[in-house]
């Protein structure tokens, strides 16, 4: 009876064992999903993935200014530095950078009084501003080459890949006054035979027939090519306008339109076109504009600043122009309608120069 009774007492302690862990399997898996949402909640949440920061927009316009090369001897040595310079922001980006000392030279040249300023310096660039028109001589053979830098500073011997080389006897290169026309064509002048070429800056294949007669050449106003330096004109420098017209008057600093002008007067910056100039027929055989100086309006006003260049900006609206007063040399920009008194945006040094507002 003894062994039958021990029995019961273990088979009921063993029932009561499982019916004990069913009820805890049993809460253990109600429990779960809130012990499991509750672990969620307190674990740290994962890390948002860093986006890239997005690269800035290449700078397109602004002003292109220049910085000379101090070891150079001479005039017209090729700057050794190109920047384009935002107005609003200062934030500048290098459009040619060259080794100093290189012995490379711009096309103008003092005895042409035509300085390089607005218009006129936009012939030493590319139109896309990734090529600086230059020349330079070899003393060796008395050789005149010309070509261009590009952005990295590397040089491109146009003369020297136009040489025929087809004898020692054959006449070494005399190419001068390299420019680019506004559909980026490089062009130059032969001195032997006086001739003006135009090449495709990639295949230096002509782009159209050689003119004959040209000891020098630049572009006007118009894009039309002036065989002569202006230092030959018999009266005031003759500038063919867009409109159709030449312009007679000695320092036109940037095209404002087809038919008006920014000048320099009298230290003022003035706006000239038709309206306010005379007409004459004397020197040529056409009509040309010769400024009345008592009528052009002035954008800038009297002071003691003097101004050496300014450029027009792409808008029209605007003229950025350097002025100095003693030691001081700055880079001011004024309101065309000449309402307003100009702002000085930077410092300027003795070894910038402000080509041009592109």
């Amino acid at each position: 009876m003894g062994n039958r009774s021990d029995v019961r007492k273990a088979k009921a302690i063993l029932a009561l064992v499982g019916w004990c862990a069913i009820l805890l399997m049993v809460a253990g898996c109600a429990s779960s999903p809130a012990q499991t949402q509750d672990a969620q909640s307190k674990s740290p949440a994962p890390a948002a993935a860093e986006m890239p920061s997005p690269e800035p927009e290449p700078q397109t316009s602004g002003l292109v200014i220049s910085t000379a090369d101090t070891n150079a001897e001479g005039n017209g040595a090729a700057p050794v530095r190109v920047e384009l310079v935002n107005p609003e922001t200062l934030a500048s980006t290098t459009l040619i950078d060259r080794p100093e000392s290189s012995g490379l030279t711009l096309a103008f040249w003092p005895a042409m009084r035509l300085a390089l300023r607005g218009w006129s310096a936009r012939q030493l660039l590319s139109p896309s501003l990734d090529r600086m028109a230059v020349q330079w001589r070899d003393p060796e053979d008395g050789s005149s080459h010309v070509g261009w830098v590009d952005a990295d500073g590397a040089l491109t011997d146009v003369s020297q890949r136009l040489a025929s080389g087809s004898s020692d006897f054959a006449a070494a290169p005399q190419h001068v006054n390299p420019l680019f026309d506004a559909k980026g064509h490089f062009v130059y002048v032969d001195s032997v035979d006086s001739t003006l070429h135009t090449l495709d800056s990639s295949s230096l294949a002509e782009t159209g027939k050689v003119k004959k007669g040209y000891s020098a050449a630049w572009f006007e106003p118009d894009g039309s090519v002036d065989a002569n330096p202006p230092s030959r004109q018999p009266v005031d420098i003759l500038y063919g306008m867009p409109g159709g017209y030449l312009l007679a008057a000695d320092d036109i600093m940037d095209v404002v339109s087809d038919t008006e002008a920014v000048l320099l007067v009298e230290n003022r910056l003035k706006i000239t076109g038709p309206a306010y100039e005379r007409v004459s027929t004397a020197n040529s055989d056409r009509k040309y504009h010769a400024l009345d100086r008592n009528k052009v309006p002035a954008i800038t006003p009297v002071s003691d600043w003097r101004i050496e260049t300014a450029s027009v900006a792409p808008d029209k609206r605007r003229v950025a122009f350097v002025a100095t007063r003693g030691q001081e040399r700055s880079v001011f920009v004024v309101q065309i309608d000449g309402k307003a008194q100009p702002q000085k945006i930077m410092d300027f040094r003795t070894d910038q120069s402000l080509w041009f507002w592109r």
